[in-house]
C-alpha cells in the first residue's frame, strides 16, 4: 500500500493493487509522506473508495473524527450480523456524520426533542432497549 497523500495522522489516501482507499488506524499518517509504503497491521481499517462515494467520503474525513467512523462501522457490523443481510456501503458515511453531528450538538448544549418519542416506544418495545 502505497501513501498517495497523508490526510492527518490516523487517516491517508493510498493505493492498494491499483485501487484507491482510505486507511486508518492509530497513527497511520504519522510521519508519513506521498510514495511511503504503509505496513500491513491488524488495528489498521482499509475502506474501498468508489467514485461516487469519493468526495462525500474525503468531506467526512475532513471534519469528522476517525473515532465516530469506527463507532459507525462497529454499530453497522452489529445491524447486518444480527439482520443477516449486508447494508449499504454508504451507510457507514451517513451514520458517522450523523454521530458527528449529535456529539456536537450535546457539548454545545443544544437538545433536539424527538417528538416521535412515545409513538415509536408504542409501537417497538424492542427498539427502545
Amino acid at each position: 500500500m502505497i501513501i498517495e497523500k497523508v490526510m492527518n495522522n490516523n487517516c491517508v489516501q493510498a493505493s492498494m493493487n491499483g485501487q484507491e482507499v482510505i486507511i486508518s488506524g492509530p497513527g497511520v499518517g504519522y510521519n508519513k509522506k506521498y510514495g511511503m509504503s504503509v505496513p500491513e497491521h491488524p488495528a489498521n481499517r482499509i475502506f474501498y473508495v468508489r467514485n461516487e462515494q469519493k468526495n462525500k467520503l474525503y468531506k467526512l474525513i475532513e471534519h469528522v473524527d476517525i473515532e465516530y467512523v469506527f463507532v459507525a462501522e462497529k454499530i453497522v457490523q452489529y445491524a447486518e450480523k444480527n439482520l443477516e443481510k449486508n447494508l449499504n456501503p454508504s451507510l457507514l458515511l451517513i451514520l458517522a456524520d450523523h454521530i458527528s453531528n449529535a456529539i456536537s450538538r450535546v457539548v454545545s448544549g443544544i437538545q433536539i426533542n424527538n417528538v416521535f418519542l412515545d409513538e415509536i416506544k408504542r409501537c417497538t418495545k424492542q427498539s427502545m432497549r
